[in-house]
């Protein structure tokens, strides 16, 4: 919409989609280091979607679209 400003908040913490590594399908970096990562399972665990982040967590999920809201809550302030 033109004309329209974008305010910054103290809230805000930049998140961008980046070049993923490995088996990844999508990956998310912030800019202090953080990441967060969806891959598609491999072995045991096929079918699952894997989310993954910098801080360790790792959860397996039934659906893309699971994978995709997590991923969000996971990107969110406070969730770390």
């Amino acid at each position: 919409m033109a004309g329209r400003r974008r305010t910054v908040t103290g809230s805000l913490i930049p998140w961008r989609l980046a070049r993923v590594r490995d088996a990844e399908s999508v990956r998310w970096e912030c800019v202090d280091g953080r990441w967060v990562a969806l891959s598609l399972g491999q072995g045991d665990e096929m079918h699952h979607i894997v989310l993954t982040d910098s801080s360790g967590r790792r959860q397996l999920l039934d659906s893309y679209e699971q994978a995709l809201a997590l991923a969000k809550v996971w990107r969110s302030p406070g969730t770390e």
